[in-house]
This record gives C-alpha cells, sequence and structure tokens, in this order.
C-alpha cells in the first residue's frame, strides 16, 4: 500500500512538473511572438518607405539629363547638414558637381567620387554656393552658421514676393530649373539698397534612404 501510494505521488508530482513545463513553454512562446509581430513589422514599414521613396524619384522627369539612383551609406550624426556618403561612384559614371536630388528637391552637390562612392555636400553645408533663380532674378545661395539658406545682395528692384520658388540658375554645371525652395522671408539691408531673401527648402533630409543623382545634360 505504501508502495502504491509513493508511486501516486511521484506520478503526481511528474505531472505537475510535466504541466508547469508546458504552460511554461507555452507563455514563452506567447511573450516571443509580439517581438516577432513588432520585428517583421519594422522590416515591412522599412520596405515600404524604401518603395515609396524609389517610386517617388522614378517620377522625376527633366528633360535632356541622365540620372542614377543611388542608396545612402552614411549619414553622419554628429555632421548632420554637412554631407553625406551615397552607393555610386565614378564606376557609375557619377562625377563632381552633379547635383543630388530626392522628389522634393535639390538637397545637395556632389563633392568627390571613388570607385563605387561618392560624397555630397549638402546644401546645409556652411561651404554651400550655388547659383539660383528666383523668377528673372539670378543670387548666390549661401548656408549660415544656423544652417539656414540666403540669397543675398540682390538689387531692390528685384519683383520678389514671399512664396515664389527658388530654382537652381542653369549658369554652372548644375542643370537649371531644379527646384531648392520657397522664399520665406525678405529683408533690405540698412542702406535698403540690396535684397537678402531667406529661404523654406522644400527637400527634407529626415529619413533619406535614397536620391537621385543627375548628370550631365545631353547637348543635342
Amino acid at each position: 500500500m505504501k508502495k502504491l501510494y509513493n508511486q501516486l505521488i511521484l506520478l503526481f508530482f511528474l505531472f505537475c512538473f510535466l504541466t508547469f513545463d508546458s504552460f511554461s513553454n507555452l507563455i514563452t512562446k506567447i511573450q516571443k511572438e509580439p517581438e516577432l509581430d513588432s520585428s517583421l513589422q519594422i522590416k515591412y514599414q522599412n520596405l515600404l518607405k524604401d518603395f515609396e521613396d524609389l517610386s517617388g524619384l522614378k517620377e522625376i522627369s527633366l528633360l535632356n539629363i541622365t540620372s542614377n539612383y543611388a542608396q545612402i551609406l552614411f549619414h553622419d550624426p554628429l555632421e548632420f547638414f554637412s554631407e553625406i556618403t551615397i552607393s555610386k561612384g565614378s564606376q557609375e559614371n557619377i562625377m563632381p558637381n552633379s547635383a543630388v536630388i530626392t522628389n522634393e528637391g535639390l538637397i545637395g552637390i556632389v563633392k568627390s567620387v571613388t570607385n563605387h562612392t561618392s560624397k555630397v555636400r549638402l546644401l546645409t553645408n556652411i561651404n554651400t554656393n550655388l547659383s539660383v533663380r528666383v523668377g528673372d532674378s539670378f543670387g548666390i545661395l549661401t548656408t549660415n552658421s544656423q544652417k539656414e539658406n540666403w540669397i543675398k545682395n540682390l538689387t531692390k528692384e528685384t519683383k520678389i514676393e514671399i512664396g515664389d520658388k527658388i530654382y537652381t540658375s542653369g549658369l554652372t554645371e548644375i542643370p537649371g530649373d531644379i527646384l531648392i525652395g520657397i522664399v520665406e522671408q525678405i529683408e533690405l539691408d540698412d542702406l535698403g539698397l540690396t535684397t537678402s531673401i531667406k529661404i523654406n527648402r522644400t527637400a527634407s533630409l529626415d529619413n533619406l534612404n535614397y536620391v537621385t543623382i543627375l548628370a550631365k545634360e545631353i547637348k543635342e
């Protein structure tokens, strides 16, 4: 009788152990599933963002200009407003001074190239100097220490209004008529002789994954 009793006790604890182990495994599985779902969701969102970015770039249409797509390889958080590194270089026919754009407008100019990568000087780089056009007026776009873009020393007769669009001038190697931004603020100098314009850039640098590099104009 005692032997039977001991066997029953052993079976009871074995049952409890097996039941607890199964239950523990079930709990662990349930706890892991949300993490898996979250991971898949993040991957899905990233792929969706890439698809949207590339779809937007394919909608860019500039006549007589060849273009190339590239992925952003490196965007130094310490130099966020200075430059980026992209995944195309001289072997893909990328050249210095090529315009780099998104479907929102110009973001920078190719600074230097290696075989398969290029460095892009962003519009927010303090060394930016770019020939631009506002209506029928031309000027040089610069960047101040606050990462703001300005066009300075325009004559006071220049007819410019808040909301006017600013484009590349086409007077240099950079193709013309690439959107840069809109006029956000207009200031006269102390003597009232020249005008300065603050620009609201149309192309954002946030969450940027892909860009288009515009090559040289095709001469007919």
